[in-house]
């Protein structure tokens, strides 16, 4: 019996899995059709490069076929294809990343200077005060705590630029670490944990879903129930977020730091 798009779908989802421990996260599907992919010998990548390039050709333009490509994509990091980091994400994630202007920083780490109370460097006092916050809410100030958060937000796209930096520009862990030290407030743990995940295959370019993919679903709600709603029913694809119309406003949204779509 021919396999249904879908069905194609998920079966080169679960043989690349094969290859990676933990590239497969969680799998809902036909339990028969996941026994059968294990109990069969690891499919060849140059082989599911194939297969998922015989499915888009045969799938219309759509949510199906954004997945699709993202198998491609990742087949082929698999087989030795050569590309660039910023390549491999857009391909994985449908957003390319880009550099996001030290000067974003500079301004965030001026603000924080303001509002983080203590003395010594901003990156310890950042994370004293973070701490004092593991606190009942009543006995946080949450005037001078969402500033806090809010000036954050805005060091953490620092994080994009060092994987760039890491991955397409020659720079060395050691160089990656500092320059998270001094642009993202991070401690020298979570420098060194920041470089694990850059470098683990199943999380090299992931780091982009989390911070990007937060702002991009926050960015297209901006406040419609009805949007959000749609975020949680549909299957929204990453280009509808990027292209999506400020609705409350009634202008285009201005691009997002880090990323091009």
């Amino acid at each position: 019996m021919t396999e249904l798009p879908v069905e194609r779908y998920l079966r080169l989802g679960l043989q690349l899995g094969r290859h990676v421990e933990g590239m497969v996260d969680a799998y809902f599907g036909p339990r028969e059709l996941a026994a059968a992919v294990d109990a069969a010998p690891p499919v060849e990548p140059r082989t599911l490069v194939a297969e998922t390039e015989t499915l888009l050709a045969e799938l219309e333009d759509g949510w199906l076929r954004d997945q699709v490509a993202g198998l491609r994509t990742y087949a082929g990091v698999l087989a030795g294809e050569s590309r660039s980091y910023a390549d491999e994400v857009e391909g994985c994630y449908g957003v390319r990343p880009t550099y996001t202007d030290e000067a974003v920083f500079t301004a965030a780490h001026e603000r924080l200077e303001e509002l983080v109370p203590g003395d010594g460097p901003l990156t310890e006092r950042y994370e004293r005060w973070e701490s004092s916050t593991r606190l009942p809410t009543e006995q946080i100030e949450r005037t001078v705590g969402g500033a806090i958060e809010q000036a954050r937000a805005w060091t953490q796209w620092a994080q994009f630029n060092a994987a760039l930096m890491l991955h397409d520009e020659g720079a060395n862990e050691a160089e990656t670490e500092a320059y998270l030290r001094r642009w993202a407030l991070m401690t020298p743990k979570w420098t060194a944990h920041m470089i694990r995940f850059f470098t683990e295959p199943t999380s090299r370019t992931y780091i982009f879903t989390y911070l990007a993919g937060r702002e991009l679903c926050r960015s297209y709600v901006e406040g419609e129930p009805e949007r959000f709603r749609r975020l949680l029913t549909e299957q929204v694809r990453v280009r509808d977020l990027l292209k999506a119309p400020s609705e409350s406003a009634g202008i285009e949204k201005a691009p997002l730091p880090g990323l091009f779509p």
